[in-house]
């Protein structure tokens, strides 16, 4: 599979239009229609940004590797259109920001976690 078909098969599989990944990595909407029909080859850095936006290796984009190592959300769990949208803005941010955001998430499951045992203490 060439690198513009792993492009357009994730993107469509994760419900994106062309427009909305252009706008996250950085690049005019007809270059990434381009990506996709094989016309035009990404930079190392867009392929770098489509990965990371993707939650992809490189290897995986490049159709070198087979496994995408994303996962899958089951039918029966579908998302709320809050949680849709909040996966879309954590997938616009940086590895940076996304690590942020997760260990922020981490600590106030952490907190919440100790308030529950803290009421079973004092029962």
């Amino acid at each position: 599979m060439q690198i513009g078909e792993r492009i357009q098969q994730l993107r469509k599989a994760q419900n994106f239009t062309q427009k909305q990944v252009a706008e996250a990595v950085n690049v005019q909407t007809n270059s990434l229609q381009q990506f996709e029909y094989g016309k035009l080859k990404p930079s190392l850095d867009t392929l770098i940004k489509i990965a990371d936006f993707f939650g992809v290796s490189l290897d995986y984009l490049a159709g070198r590797a087979d496994n995408d190592n994303t996962i899958k959300i089951e039918k029966t769990g579908s998302l709320t259109q809050e949680e849709k949208r909040l996966l879309e803005d954590y997938r616009k941010l940086g590895k940076i920001n996304q690590v942020r955001v997760l260990e922020r998430i981490q600590m106030l499951l952490e907190q919440r976690t100790a308030k529950t045992q803290n009421k079973r203490q004092g029962e």
